[in-house]
């Protein structure tokens, strides 16, 4: 810039002396007046700590007075146990109580009255003349506070006689401090019993204990006991206050709060008028504690208006006016005289500080300026200027730069425009356009200009202000790119991505949520989204959404919402807020993503889970089972082979009589049944489960089926004198079903009647036809079915008592056998039972389509006692092979048979048993099939590769503990003629080798 370039303007001398004579004058009108205002301000609080201290003193002095009247009548009742209520009246009306002390609602003497003596004390009272009096609250206690007497006697006090304060928590806590500490006590904050109008005040109560003998024993225990009641005095707060100070003019407003804590709900007392207003501040305020009765009251003291109406707090404006008005005249005059002295110089200085102050800020860069004319040309420019268009400073002294060059084309227009207002009001509003580097690029700026002379001059200089705009039209380039990528996210994901103001409403056009639940901008607007939301799902939303909205908080729910076609959908909804610079919200944003999918897959997980655990304990179940059941098979094996093993071994090795040996054969013989019969039922249980039990059904006459069970356990009832009766419906006739499975099922039935009835007992077998049903019930008024295991009763392996403890033997599979039968008769079977100890009844029925009543021939079935009555036939004259790898196996085998005539030639392998075959040549051939190296498969495969002359076709019996049916049917399949299970009956075992033996031919 030129040196000269505003040489033209004079630069000013600043002049500081009216200045400062202002300041001093100031300085001095504010000390003067902070020293007024201090002084009031003093004074004032002065007034209002003795006003303070005046009225605290006031109401103790008044409490303490109150204390020294009670004090006084408990020495009334001190010197007579004996008060009635006309000497208490008259000692009260001699201190003309409202008369002197005024505020005092009365004083009162409430009596200890034992629980035993309540009704004498009552009867005593009335006597005295008090009608109609009684004790309340009217409920049992072990003792009673009732007041007796209440002077003056006035509308409030007559309704407080009578009433027991002892039953009231806040009066008994004072009550109690009185009397253990022998000195006065004073009530919390309550509401008496005398107040009976609308309005009601706070009030309290001062008890002084009174004793038996006048004086206060020594410890607390006697003090309990010998004290006779309370001289006491009730207190309305504001009556009390009202009767203290009148209607004397005060200071001071103050507020009294029962215990330290300063709240509305222990306010006692509060001396504000309700017509002022309250949201005056006070001037001056502080708190206070007095302590009365071994109670203390907070007392808070504020200034009232009248306080600062009377202060002289308006002096310190008058002084600080009148300096004030003082300093100006004088600044006034100095400046007058300094003004018309150097007016030259003044404005000279002030032209050269106005051009410094410009010089800097030109020189600052904190933006663009140049000078120049109308015709174009630009002579200054400071470095922003330059940088922003790429010029060195020498084009400009070159004189290269011209503002029409620097311009593109189509901004032209915007330059004339700019032009004429300069030309007409000397200012060109700043506007935007673009300036043309030095580079040939472009640079977006805002330009503003001023004309520094009047148009009239000859060539008027133009000062133009330039700012670059390149930051700013990026950022909004950016922004624009952003909002386009968010525009483009919204409509390419699947989730519904939403917006809303700053009060959570709903004000823009949300595309993703219209397309998803059909809503029309209309119906979601504002809160009309909810209605979208699954009824059950919309008031906890709208609660989460209005909370998220009061804390600013991150907004996050799983909710159902309702898609366009109906269908509601899982939905995880999370908005965020966003934020201003000053930390409100701006708006919020939002995004819901459909999680039906995800929340179906955890449904199903849950309910793999309850499967698995389902699963798990039912598993849990079955192996605790398998253990009782395991636990009881060893239990119930052990027992007969005890019995079975403790005579062998007896009868081997001692002699006994005939009768103890009978005796010891048969229990070997019952235990070996036992054990026959334990082993049957696995095994009936095993093919049941299996599906390998097959029924041989025939025609069959169901009654003597009935009897032959009847039959075979009548011995085991008689032994306990149990009687069996029988009601059997002969005109049944016939039915369809496998007879020996039937006379099982009734057999399991009858000896579990038998099993759990006591001697003596009962058991009744009835045989009828129900509608379309045969019905076959079994009852006995045994020991009976819990109903907890009633539901049970069938199941395998269970048995209601199963532990060490328990009286009665078993597998537990018995029952559960007789279901299986009977459902594969398409019958049912049922159980009933009245409970323990009263007897059970089951039944059995086969449906209509199991009866045939035109069938002939029925089959009979046989009892055991038919088996063991058939005598076997001689062997006389056989040989037989008996081949077992068990030793003990094949000398009762060869015993047995020799028996009964046969020759027995025995081998312990199937290789020995061919070179026996081949020598002795058998009419018979007894083999077990569990051998070692060949089994008796084995053996009867090879037997049959050979010819008939060397014993290929010799009658074989496969004599073997393997037998299921189809260890039976493979047995048969592989060439032997029979399949005996063992254990065997010898005279079974003969009959059987004995047929086969016919089949002989005479050439063996």
């Amino acid at each position: 810039m030129k040196a000269n370039l505003f040489g033209r303007y004079l630069q000013p001398r600043r002049s500081w002396i009216p200045y400062f004579v202002l300041t001093i004058s100031l300085l001095f009108t504010t000390a003067a007046t902070y020293y007024v205002s201090s002084t009031v301000q003093n004074k004032e609080r002065l007034r209002f700590e003795n006003d303070v201290q005046t009225t605290q003193a006031k109401i103790q002095d008044r409490i303490e007075a109150y204390i020294t009247l009670l004090r006084a009548g408990s020495g009334l009742f001190a010197a007579s146990e004996t008060v009635t209520s006309q000497e208490f009246r008259a000692f009260l009306n001699r201190m003309k109580l409202r008369g002197s002390y005024p505020g005092i609602q009365g004083i009162g003497y409430s009596a200890r009255v034992p629980a035993a003596a309540k009704d004498a004390f009552v009867t005593q009272m009335r006597q005295q003349g008090i009608a109609n009096f009684n004790i309340r609250p009217n409920y049992p206690r072990l003792e009673y506070h009732a007041i007796i007497y209440l002077e003056p006697q006035d509308r409030r006090n007559r309704v407080a006689v009578g009433y027991d304060m002892f039953s009231e928590p806040v009066r008994r806590a004072a009550m109690e401090r009185a009397r253990d500490t022998g000195i006065p006590a004073a009530s919390g904050k309550v509401t008496l019993v005398q107040e009976i109008d609308k309005h009601k005040q706070a009030g309290f109560l001062i008890y002084v204990p009174v004793y038996r003998g006048g004086n206060i024993p020594a410890t607390k225990t006697q003090r309990q006991t010998e004290l006779m009641g309370f001289i006491y005095s009730p207190f309305r707060a504001d009556d009390l206050m009202n009767g203290i100070f009148g209607d004397e003019d005060r200071l001071v407003n103050f507020e009294i709060y029962d215990s330290h804590n300063v709240s509305s709900a222990n306010l006692l007392h509060s001396s504000r008028s309700h017509t002022l207003n309250n949201r005056d501040r006070p001037q001056f305020q502080t708190h206070k504690k007095i302590d009365l009765g071994g109670r203390t009251w907070s007392l808070v003291f504020t200034s009232r208006p009248e306080l600062e109406l009377a202060s002289d707090i308006d002096l310190a404006p008058f002084v600080a006016f009148i300096g004030v008005a003082m300093s100006m005249i004088l600044f006034a005059m100095t400046h007058s005289l300094s003004s018309s002295r150097k007016a030259a110089e003044r404005s000279a200085a002030a032209l050269t500080e106005s051009e410094k102050r410009f010089r800097r800020l030109v020189e600052s860069n904190i933006f663009g300026v140049a000078f120049g004319n109308f015709q174009g040309k630009i002579h200054y420019a400071n470095d922003y200027f330059l940088q922003l268009i790429g010029y060195e400073r020498e084009d400009l002294l070159a004189g290269r730069l011209h503002w029409d060059s620097l311009t593109p084309a189509e901004f032209l227009p915007l330059d004339l425009q700019a032009a004429e207002e300069l030309k007409k009001h000397g200012i060109a509003a700043p506007f935007e356009k673009q300036y043309i580097r030095k580079d040939g690029t472009r640079v977006p700026i805002l330009i503003g200009g001023a004309l520094l002379a009047d148009t009239n001059t000859p060539q008027p200089e133009i000062i133009g202000f330039i700012l670059d705009l390149s930051d700013r039209k990026a950022a909004q380039e950016a922004l624009r790119w952003s909002e386009e990528r968010y525009r483009s996210l919204v409509e390419a994901t699947t989730n519904i991505i939403w917006d809303t103001k700053a009060e959570g409403e709903v004000v823009t056009e949300l595309p993703g949520w219209s397309a998803f639940t059909g809503q029309k901008f209309e119906e979601y607007q504002r809160w009309g989204w909810i209605a979208a939301i699954h009824p059950e799902d919309r008031d906890r939303t709208a609660q989460a959404w209005l909370k998220a909205l009061a804390h600013r908080s991150v907004y996050e729910m799983e909710h159902r919402v309702r898609r366009y076609d109906g269908e509601y959908r899982y939905m995880n909804a999370r908005g965020v807020p966003v934020l201003e610079t000053d930390g409100s919200v701006r708006e919020w944003i939002g995004v819901h993503t459909d999680i039906t999918e995800r929340k179906q897959a955890e449904v199903e997980r849950e309910r793999l889970l309850q499967r698995e655990k389902v699963a798990r304990e039912e598993a849990e179940t079955a192996n605790r089972i398998k253990d009782e059941f395991l636990a009881t098979l060893s239990h119930e094996l052990r027992t007969p082979l005890n019995a079975m093993l403790g005579w062998t071994q007896l009868l081997r090795n001692r002699k006994f009589n005939e009768e103890t040996t009978a005796r010891a054969l048969e229990t070997i013989d019952r235990n070996t049944k036992s054990l026959a019969q334990l082993i049957e039922d696995i095994l009936d249980m095993s093919r049941i489960v299996t599906g390998k039990l097959h029924l041989e059904i025939r025609t069959i006459d169901i009654v003597p089926v009935i009897v032959a069970a009847i039959e075979t356990v009548l011995p085991a009832a008689t032994a306990k004198n149990i009687q069996i009766e029988s009601k059997l419906d002969s005109s049944i006739g016939s039915v369809m079903g496998d007879a020996n499975r039937l006379q099982q099922v009734f057999w399991n039935l009858l000896a579990n009647a038998v099993k759990f009835t006591p001697r003596d007992g009962r058991i009744e077998v009835r045989l009828f036809q129900f509608n379309s049903q045969v019905q076959v019930q079994v009852a006995d008024n045994g020991q009976g079915i819990s109903p907890e295991f009633l539901p049970h009763v069938f199941d395998r392996f269970l048995q209601a008592d199963s532990t060490t403890t328990r009286e009665y033997g078993g597998l537990g599979l018995g029952l559960s056998i007789v279901r299986q039968l009977v459902e594969l008769h398409g019958g049912t079977v049922g159980a009933e039972s009245a409970g323990l100890g009263k007897g059970a009844t089951f039944t059995v029925a086969l449906p209509i389509r199991a009866v045939d009543y035109n069938l002939n021939e029925p089959e009979q079935p046989h009892s055991q006692k038919e088996e063991t009555a058939i005598a076997p036939p001689s062997l006389k004259g056989l040989r037989i092979v008996v081949v077992d790898d068990e030793a003990d196996a094949r000398d009762l085998l060869n015993t047995v048979l020799t028996q009964y005539g046969a020759k027995v030639v025995t081998r312990e392998t199937a290789r020995e048993t061919i070179e026996a075959i081949a020598q002795f040549q058998p009419h018979v051939l007894v083999s077990d099939i569990g051998m070692p190296e060949e089994d008796g498969y084995a053996l009867i495969h090879r037997l049959r590769q050979l010819p008939p002359e060397q014993g290929g076709q010799i009658p074989a019996i496969a004599l073997t503990a393997y037998a299921r049916t189809e260890d039976r049917d493979r047995a048969l399949a592989a060439g032997f003629q029979q399949h005996i299970a063992k254990p065997v009956n010898p005279d079974k075992l003969a009959a059987v080798v004995s047929e086969l033996a016919r089949k002989v031919t005479s050439g063996w």
